[in-house]
């Protein structure tokens, strides 16, 4: 929501950031009364006219001083609120509803401890918690250096930090997963320990802030998760907007200076070098490039802890999004036995497929029902175009600089 008191007729943007529609971040000083409704902060404080962010996936917007380090402009394009990224932290745990909304924790030095009381209709409860240290710690499950968590005043884990020598970057932490009390109220309390001078010397403890969240989840395994993912039309990126991607993402690469007249993309998965069979990217991934879901669920099944990072740009991965041209392609050299024809396929800068047999054999009855009238908000093709946007806007700037100096009437005053 925007209240809008009033503009003067100057206005100053960061230089990180950039002002349109789908505003990501605004730094606005005292020439402009702008008022954001920030109603889904943690702090509360609705009303702020200093620097916010908008997340890419509930499109709310936050306070940058909120966010504490884990904000940089560098991530700016993909940032993601920590109310989004414990929800959608673990797609083998889908959350099937809040039993605690997200709430902060910062260890002080002093003692500090934090009880909320809950109410569960399940005798399971999913607890998580991300750091926000740096951007890349707030999208895995951290848990504090040093402390303990305790459910109905009994304690059910304890966090002992890492030694200074150890050769790790940070521990291997997973969400906890507890037996409650049916429809009774508990109390969940997180307790800071107080760390001597011993342990300040001998072991890495930061005082960081942290956010914690409680779910009712539910557990699916890779073959289920793998049927889940197919059947859902809103994971699909229809052919008409996979063919835009493709032009877009070509387009911004000639916009570079660099003429490119076709895309080439490999159709065996990364992660086994066989054919893919159902071909998804993350929906922060900006490559044309896919991998096999089956390949990387089971793969992901196995590991521990479970981190969900793209194999090919490490982007977080907190939806798989399917490519339906070409799973259609995928699934036309199925048909017609040419897997050993075919392990790359090439594209035009229109998004055409530059092979006549596909184009010959190529029939989008093969997608399922639901894809074929699915219009899913894609946020590649969001990124893109503002890209582009940008790209013009500077290229108009540029030619006008230009006609500018050109003109004999002008005056330039220094």
């Amino acid at each position: 929501m925007l209240i809008l008191i009033l503009i003067s007729y100057t206005y100053q943007l960061s230089s990180d950031c950039q002002f349109r529609s789908t505003t990501d971040c605004l730094d606005l000083n005292i020439d402009i009364y702008l008022l954001f409704v920030v109603d889904q902060c943690f702090c509360g404080n609705q009303l702020h006219y200093k620097q916010i962010i908008k997340c890419h996936l509930c499109e709310k917007h936050f306070h940058v001083n909120c966010l504490d380090k884990s904000y940089d402009e560098r991530y700016v394009k993909n940032f993601t609120c920590p109310r989004c990224t414990l929800y959608h932290m673990d797609q083998f745990c889908e959350v099937i509803s809040i039993i605690i909304e997200p709430f902060s924790f910062k260890k002080t030095g002093l003692t500090s401890t934090k009880t909320i009381k809950f109410k569960s209709d399940t005798n399971k409860i999913d607890i998580r918690c991300i750091r926000m240290d740096c951007p890349l710690s707030a999208e895995e499950i951290t848990w504090p250096d040093l402390g303990e968590l305790h459910i109905n005043n009994k304690k059910v884990a304890e966090f002992i930090p890492l030694a200074q020598q150890s050769c790790q970057h940070k521990r291997k932490d997973e969400k906890l997963i507890f037996t409650i009390p049916q429809n009774e109220e508990c109390t969940l309390m997180i307790k800071e320990i107080i760390p001597g001078m011993e342990q300040k010397r001998k072991y890495r403890i930061q005082g960081e802030l942290h956010y914690i969240a409680v779910y009712k989840t539910k557990q699916y395994n890779a073959k289920q998760l793998i049927e889940k993912i197919i059947v859902s039309s809103e994971n699909w990126m229809s052919v008409e907007q996979a063919q835009d991607f493709i032009i877009l993402q070509m387009n911004y690469i000639s916009s570079t200076g660099i003429k490119q007249i076709k895309q080439t993309i490999s159709l065996l998965c990364c992660l086994c070098s066989s054919l893919m069979v159902t071909p998804v990217r993350g929906i922060y991934c900006n490559h044309i490039q896919c991998f096999s879901l089956e390949n990387y669920l089971m793969m992901l099944e196995l590991s521990n802890p479970r981190k969900w990072r793209c194999p090919i740009c490490k982007a977080k991965l907190f939806k798989l999004q399917i490519d339906a041209l070409q799973y259609t392609i995928l699934q036309t050299i199925r048909q017609y036995n040419l897997q050993e024809k075919y392990t790359e396929i090439s594209f035009d800068h229109m998004g055409n497929i530059l092979d006549d047999l596909i184009q010959k054999y190529l029939d989008y009855n093969i997608l399922p029902e639901h894809v074929k009238t699915s219009r899913n908000r894609i946020l590649q093709l969001e990124t893109l175009s503002n890209q582009r946007i940008d790209i013009d806007n500077e290229m108009d700037e540029l030619e006008q600089l230009n006609n500018r100096s050109l003109n004999p009437n002008s005056i330039v005053i220094e």
